[in-house]
């Protein structure tokens, strides 16, 4: 039993350690998922890898290729079930198994029901030992917009809320720079970098004039910026406009100004796509499938509480990443996030799988519908 004891410590210890390879691919894999690897031999690691982008060697071949000959015998452990088919690279099962690794422990199954357990199947029929199932939460939350697109071919949706201890996102005059410190924006500027596009309000645009690029992280990899503006307020000389990379998608209403409209077209580097508009703002619903069908997996939204209060009450949101910051407005008339949906606490909305993290006198705080 003590034996069998160190064994899940270990297994656990190796997988930690795969896992923190495959972040390093967050954002940067799609459409594929984002998978590390690590081969174990004689209690010590004899290779490290990840997938690093789509179209090249997966996790478990770049890992197998820094082994050698070195795998024979050796264990490997990998965050997602080998793949088992041809895409555009051979099957990883098949350069395991002529490895000669021995035995294979896996995260978490392929959430694609096509590949679900083929590659465990295939590498059990060549006698190559099989477990499944360490740190599988964890690793199923790195690609959980993977996961949902695959399924319903929809985005998977987080909401960023930055906000005072006493819940307010901007003064009333509808100032907000800045609630938070320059070390919580740089973790936004990651977030930003890991996600397929960032999506805001006019209203957003009109007052704080944001670029909703990841600079702050990286100048590679920016998001596609995603403008919900049903009467095409935008200025001309706004930076989302201004900076050329990446793509704007601009939503609005099927009746625009059409002099504006011409004038927002000469920019190369911005789509305007026209859907329907209710009494509560432009169908946030087509605008998802929409959004789907164009093949992006994952929004952030960052936008003022009337948005975010649509995303809430259509139960369109997956994820929200909260900011506190340690300060008080200490004003009615402040913006917050104010959806008129609850009226007694029993019937308030309760978040779970919720986690926190202290970033120097702020707290991050993640937490799901």
């Amino acid at each position: 039993m003590p034996g069998k004891s160190k064994q899940k410590v270990d297994d656990q210890y190796y997988m930690r350690q795969a896992l923190g390879l495959a972040k390093k691919a967050k954002g940067l894999t799609y459409p594929n998922p984002s998978v590390g690897a690590v081969i174990v031999k004689s209690n010590k690691i004899i290779a490290r890898a990840y997938h690093r982008k789509a179209g090249e060697a997966h996790a478990e071949v770049n890992a197998l290729n820094k082994a050698g000959k070195r795998a024979q015998g050796a264990c490997m452990y990998v965050t997602l079930e080998p793949c088992g088919t041809f895409g555009k690279t051979p099957p990883c099962t098949e350069a395991i198994i002529k490895s000669g690794i021995k035995k294979v422990v896996i995260a978490t199954l392929d959430s694609n029901p096509v590949n679900r357990n083929r590659g465990v199947k295939i590498l059990s029929e060549n006698d190559i030992a099989v477990k499944i199932g360490v740190l599988e939460t964890e690793a199923s939350k790195i690609n959980e917009d993977i996961d949902k697109f695959i399924k319903y071919k929809i985005p998977f949706i987080t909401l960023k809320i930055a906000q005072t201890l006493d819940g307010k996102m901007a003064a009333k005059t509808g100032d907000s720079k800045w609630i938070t410190s320059l070390a919580c924006r740089k973790i936004v500027h990651k977030l930003r970098y890991q996600t397929g596009a960032v999506l805001t309000g006019i209203g957003t645009v009109l007052s704080d004039n944001p670029k909703m690029t990841c600079r702050l992280y990286s100048k590679k990899n920016n998001p596609r910026r995603i403008l919900l503006d049903s009467k095409l307020k935008v200025p001309l000389t706004a930076h989302i406009l201004k900076n050329n990379c990446p793509e704007v998608i601009i939503f609005t209403s099927e009746k625009p100004a059409l002099k504006k409209f011409k004038k927002i077209t000469q920019f190369k580097h911005v789509k305007i796509i026209k859907v329907k508009e209710t009494k509560e703002g432009l169908s946030l619903n087509e605008i998802i499938k929409v959004l789907g069908r164009m093949g992006i997996a994952n929004i952030i939204v960052e936008a003022g509480p009337k948005l975010l209060c649509s995303f809430i009450k259509r139960k369109l949101a997956d994820k929200f990443i909260f900011f506190i910051a340690p300060k008080l407005l200490a004003d009615r008339d402040a913006l917050a996030i104010d959806c008129g949906l609850k009226k007694k606490m029993k019937e308030s909305i309760e978040l779970k799988n919720v986690s926190y993290s202290i970033l120097g006198k702020e707290i991050m705080m993640e937490a799901y519908i």
